[in-house]
């Protein structure tokens, strides 16, 4: 996964096989990771707000799989005027199992939450992280997916 924002001065990545977030430079392409961002578990979906200094992230429990009731919704503010940037962690939502995309809506105020096994999709207070509204009724079988 990979975030861009159009007025930040980093990219925000999940760097594989460690699952880890890591910046990336947006002029020379460098590469370090994000200071106190990710110490909890695996990192699915990212979204960058577009000044670069909220991220948001779904993140899986402690013992890095869906399900066990900790996967949650993980909202931390970039300082980007330090290299690597260093993250604040500012609000955690719990989920429910295996949250996978997020995307900040176009006036930055909302979060849309995908949460694949419950199945749900969660429309979320992108300040707060309390939840605003939920999907219902979505057909058996429904595993919902990315974001766009």
């Amino acid at each position: 996964m990979l975030a861009m924002a159009p007025e930040a001065k980093v990219y925000v990545a999940v760097g594989a096989p460690a699952n880890r977030i890591v910046a990336v430079k947006a002029d020379t392409l460098e590469v370090a990771p994000v200071a106190g961002a990710l110490g909890r578990s695996s990192a699915g979906g990212l979204s960058l707000s577009v000044d670069g200094r909220r991220l948001l992230v779904t993140t899986l429990g402690a013992d890095g799989a869906p399900g066990g009731g900790d996967d949650a919704l993980e909202l931390f503010a970039l300082d980007d005027a330090v290299w690597p940037p260093a993250a604040t962690p500012l609000a955690s939502l719990l989920t429910g199992d295996n949250p996978v995309d997020v995307a900040f809506t176009r006036s930055e105020q909302w979060a849309v939450v995908s949460v694949q096994d419950e199945p749900e999709i969660l429309l979320v207070d992108a300040g707060t992280l309390a939840i605003g509204n939920r999907t219902t009724g979505l057909p058996a079988g429904a595993r919902p997916a990315q974001i766009a």
